[in-house]
């Protein structure tokens, strides 16, 4: 076995210019200049630390090359969780037009808590990330807690793009879809369908769930436009009816639910994952979908074509509205975006058989 000399690097380190400055006999700045093309370095001198720095499997640090130009060409990515698809299909975007950008992402899940969105802003800062775009969320224990964090992360001269919920600060650059206006399209469809009696099925009504809280506006709205009556036995928290989770006894919560509500012939649920379990609540307890009760959702997440029968929905532009707040980070990075940006981006009707549509049919909410 050949003795490795005093010149080698050791195995399993990598290598550095310092390894083939000793190997050529070069001082360590002449090995700099001559591979980032810089400094009085002759052809010949450079030819030679290319072709050793390619024998011995040289890479550079991209860590040193940012400390030395201040840009480490990483976005931070925070979400509450990365199993929503909603979410996944915004990080999809946002991971699309970094990449082209040439740059990373670092991506960092909360899991809805707020000291731990607080613990991973300060990761990200201290990792030197060069923007960051964060779903706050929905579930704090202080509203202006959150908010004053965020600014704070601005003020340090880190760009910083809210997405999704719709964080009221004028200081705060946000990209949000037009809740609002697409739940209250989806529950005038109902209407049109004849169903006046139609129910919404929530995840809790946290005040700083601006997303979900606008959803249930829109569904107000529509019903006052209507002439409808709304009671608060129409609506109900996913926990309470046990069709969010699975839950042995959600056959026969739902049913009280159901029950309670004044047998609603259409429920809107605030989202597709609970639109599903509610469909498979409805066939527990003998009811078909739609021609016993209309069942429609919101997000347009894959499945929802896939379910039988396929689900009528609201399509967010996830993926579009996380492109979005990356472009709004490049345009302050390059000094392009002085002032903080709002953005709402329209939703689209899509109009399925779980709504008693034969067709299929898509109409934007804008």
């Amino acid at each position: 076995m050949p003795e490795l000399d005093d010149t080698s690097p050791q195995p399993g380190s990598p290598v550095t210019i310092y390894d083939i400055a000793r190997q050529l006999g070069l001082s360590p700045s002449t090995v700099g200049h001559a591979l980032n093309g810089t400094g009085r370095v002759s052809q010949k001198t450079c030819e030679r630390v290319v072709a050793a720095a390619a024998s011995m499997g040289y890479r550079p640090s991209l860590v040193a090359k940012s400390l030395s130009n201040s840009r480490t060409r990483t976005l931070g990515v925070l979400v509450p969780i990365i199993g929503n698809t909603a979410y996944s299909n915004m990080v999809h975007g946002i991971e699309a037009a970094a990449y082209q950008a040439g740059y990373n992402i670092i991506l960092c899940c909360s899991e809805f808590d707020q000291n731990r969105e607080h613990q991973y802003l300060e990761m990200l800062c201290n990792r030197r990330v060069e923007g960051i775009i964060v779903i706050p969320s929905r579930r704090v224990n202080s509203h202006k807690q959150q908010v004053d964090h965020l600014v704070k992360i601005l003020q340090s001269g880190i760009p910083l793009v809210v997405l999704e919920q719709n964080l009221a600060d004028q200081r705060l650059s946000r990209v949000v879809m037009d809740n609002f206006g697409a739940a209250k399209q989806l529950v005038q469809h109902l209407i049109e369908l004849q169903h006046k009696r139609i129910g919404f099925l929530h995840l809790g009504y946290e005040q700083t769930d601006y997303a979900g809280n606008e959803r249930f506006e829109g569904y107000l709205a529509a019903l006052h436009d209507a002439g409808l009556h709304y009671t608060p036995s129409l609506s109900a928290q996913a926990a309470t009816v046990s069709v969010y989770e699975d839950e042995g006894d959600s056959k026969a919560q739902f049913e009280a639910y159901y029950q309670a509500a004044g047998r609603p012939t259409a429920v809107f649920a605030v989202n597709d994952i609970l639109a599903i379990k509610l469909i498979q609540a409805c066939q527990m307890i003998g009811l078909r979908v739609p021609e016993d009760v209309a069942v429609v959702g919101f997000d347009n997440i894959t499945v929802s074509a896939l379910i039988n029968p396929p689900l009528t929905t609201i399509y967010q532009p996830a993926e579009a509205m996380g492109k979005r707040a990356t472009e709004l980070i490049f345009d302050t990075i390059h000094s392009r975006l002085q002032t903080p940006v709002y953005e709402v981006l329209p939703g689209q009707l899509i109009i399925r058989q779980s709504c008693g549509q034969t067709t299929n049919k898509r109409n934007s909410t804008s």
